[in-house]
């Protein structure tokens, strides 16, 4: 039993032994061959291409569209606001100065019109982007102020003096003497004191003096003769004219000119003006001429003959504005200025003859819409403002395009 158990004894420990070297060996033989087979990997099996469908194809063609017009709304909107800022700011920049100034200003309208749907645009899509139109339209806010009155008119109190400014473009062209009879009938509906007529020619069958006998109610007239071909002026009055001034300009037809007119014992200027015309509808007529040659020279002569043509009266038109300035600011009298001005309330025009110290009669005491284009149908409107008497304070009308305006200004 003791030998047995001995045996039995042995070949345990023996096998422990045995056990402990083979581990040893499995061991080092790992070792090994992490040595000789270090660099390389367990085959990992690749998985297949995802191929994305026509749906998901679709809906990521969508999404990078729609950033794509996020930007350029956004690209836009600030476009569009640096230009009418740059409007507003043509007022201040004088035409000699930058040609390009003036043009954000003669399309100040349809820029603040496009400002506006562009707030609604950025408002439906609730976007912090709608304050950028938004600053635009407040910085123009003089502008809509001088366009679109809100309030009412008050009752005038005191001698009342209506001043009627039109230019008459030639009675349309009219040899029968009709257009002419209805103008007078209209300003004698409307109770009109003085006259200020622009491009008041006569015809052959149709003479001044015959023009004239017509407006027998103003029996006082001023109607300045040149042998240089001008577009003739002329100032009618109920009150004797006691002087007056034709003001002629370099290298155009357009002029000016002034009055002084006796009102019981005081006397006022009024200023007369026919500044120089933008030329668009000629040049629109030329351009319309090429487009139909079908010749992209030609197309293109016209288009850079139309903006030539813009800069150089946009030029002609601030010193004309500056020449009409200083005899505003030198006038011995109180002044009233009207005529056809060529120039919207965001021109230089406008803010140079402001800063001669005339004041807008729409402006300071209109009411609504002031309506003075003649494509929007309505060609009277009427204000009243205040100038006491034996003052230097100065009106002025608002600047027109072949418009009949009656001011009616308050002697206090």
């Amino acid at each position: 039993m003791l030998v047995d158990g001995f045996f039995v004894c042995y070949f345990c420990l023996r096998g422990k032994t045995y056990n402990s070297e083979l581990k040893t060996q499995n061991l080092k033989f790992k070792q090994v061959n992490k040595l000789f087979h270090k660099d390389q990997k367990p085959d990992i099996p690749t998985p297949a291409p995802l191929i994305p469908n026509h749906q998901t194809i679709l809906s990521m063609g969508k999404k990078a569209v729609s950033r794509l017009f996020y930007t350029f709304s956004i690209l836009a909107t600030i476009f569009l606001a640096l230009l009418t800022v740059g409007g507003w700011y043509a007022q201040y920049v004088s035409p000699a100065s930058s040609a390009l100034f003036p043009l954000p200003g003669l399309v100040l309208p349809g820029l603040l019109l496009f400002n506006l749907l562009a707030i609604l645009y950025w408002a439906v899509r609730w976007r912090y982007w709608v304050w950028v139109p938004l600053l635009a339209i407040l910085a123009n806010w003089d502008y809509l102020s001088s366009i679109y009155q809100f309030g009412h008119q008050t009752s005038p109190q005191g001698e009342i003096l209506r001043i009627a400014t039109y230019n008459i473009d030639s009675f349309g062209n009219d040899i029968s003497g009709t257009t002419c009879r209805q103008v007078a009938q209209a300003m004698k509906d409307h109770q009109a004191d003085i006259l200020c007529f622009q491009e008041f020619r006569a015809s052959r069958e149709f003479p001044m003096d015959s023009i004239l006998s017509v407006f027998d109610e103003w029996p006082y007239c001023a109607v300045p003769y040149s042998k240089e071909p001008l577009l003739q002026l002329a100032i009618l009055s109920r009150y004797p004219i006691a002087d007056s001034q034709l003001i002629k300009y370099e290298h155009t037809a357009n002029c000016s000119m002034w009055c002084d007119i006796a009102i019981g014992t005081d006397t006022i200027r009024v200023f007369n003006n026919h500044l120089q015309t933008t030329h668009v509808s000629q040049n629109k007529r030329k351009l319309e001429k090429e487009l139909a040659t079908d010749n992209r020279r030609n197309y293109t002569h016209a288009l850079t003959r139309l903006f030539t043509g813009l800069q150089d009266n946009f030029i002609l038109r601030a010193q004309q504005t500056d020449t009409v300035k200083e005899l505003v600011v030198h006038s011995p009298h109180p002044v009233i200025l009207c005529g056809d001005l060529n120039s919207p309330p965001s021109s230089y025009t406008y803010r140079t003859l402001r800063e001669a110290g005339l004041r807008d009669g729409f402006h300071t005491a209109g009411k609504g819409y002031m309506y003075t284009f003649r494509y929007l149908k309505k060609y009277y409107a009427s204000t009243t403002s205040s100038i006491p008497i034996g003052s230097k304070e100065s009106t002025t009308t608002r600047p027109i395009w072949n418009t009949a305006i009656i001011i009616r200004y308050v002697w206090r």
